[in-house]
């Protein structure tokens, strides 16, 4: 990534980060987030992962990738609770 990259990618980043919450989610999140709260074992790991990926939220761990029928995110519980938290 090149530094005028990297300094886009942190402006929004802090954008995204100061925003009220429920203010920076896309229309399809707060359906996926509805589901994601209600779901259990692979169908709420598979909804995390994916709200995750569309969302830019940080891995557990930097290069995993996700796997079919996986019971646990790649993505940290505490950055989904913050996205799909209503206003």
């Amino acid at each position: 990534m090149n530094p005028a990259s990297a300094l886009v990618a942190l402006a929004l980043g802090f954008g995204v980060a100061l925003a009220p919450p429920g203010a920076a989610l896309p229309p399809g999140n707060l359906e996926l987030c509805a589901r994601w709260r209600e779901a259990h074992g692979a169908e709420k790991a598979t909804l995390a992962n994916h709200l995750g990926a569309i969302n830019g939220l940080t891995k557990n761990q930097r290069f995993a990738a996700a796997q079919p029928g996986d019971t646990q995110s790649l993505y940290r519980t505490a950055d989904l609770q913050r996205l799909c938290r209503t206003p």
